[in-house]
């Protein structure tokens, strides 16, 4: 048996046990279904050869790290691809979008009772005081009325 099969069979069992795992938490078709279709993609690159190339690729370069001398530039080398693929996975954390607004503190201001507020806790809520919009003769402002010509076109009131 080649190596490129083993392959092939172990990616293959791998998949049908969380094809199985997942099936067995939620009791659908949809985990069974993209789990066959998983099992399948192994199998059709086994049978296209890509899988052959892949072991071929991965015994190149255990061949290649086996015969060559460790030295300081394959020390920076390696330190350096290892930072990248650090840097890289931490970016996918950080948050994404422009970054907000940040408020100026403010001092504290004195709570009802006279006592100073506590960070983090909203002081008293205020009422805002807006001025009261204008009344018309019939005592309707004008988005009243905007409401009620829309209820009387649809036959409501």
């Amino acid at each position: 048996m080649s190596l490129s099969l083993l392959v092939t069979i172990v990616l293959m069992v791998l998949i049908l046990a969380i094809t199985v795992g997942l099936w067995a938490r939620h009791h659908r078709a949809r985990p069974v279904v993209g789990g066959i279709g998983w099992m399948l993609v192994p199998l059709g690159l086994y049978l296209f050869g890509i899988t052959d190339l892949a072991v071929n690729g991965v015994l190149s370069i255990i061949d290649w790290a086996q015969r060559t001398v460790w030295g300081d530039a394959m020390t920076w080398g390696a330190a350096l691809v290892g930072a990248g693929i650090v840097l890289a996975v931490v970016a996918q954390f950080l948050p994404k979008g422009p970054k907000p607004a940040q408020q100026v503190p403010q001092r504290p201001v004195a709570g009802a009772a006279g006592r100073p507020q506590v960070p983090g806790r909203p002081a008293a809520a205020k009422p805002q005081t807006r001025p009261a919009p204008a009344k018309s003769k019939d005592g309707l402002t004008d988005e009243d009325r905007e409401i009620e010509e829309l209820l009387r076109r649809r036959g409501i009131g």
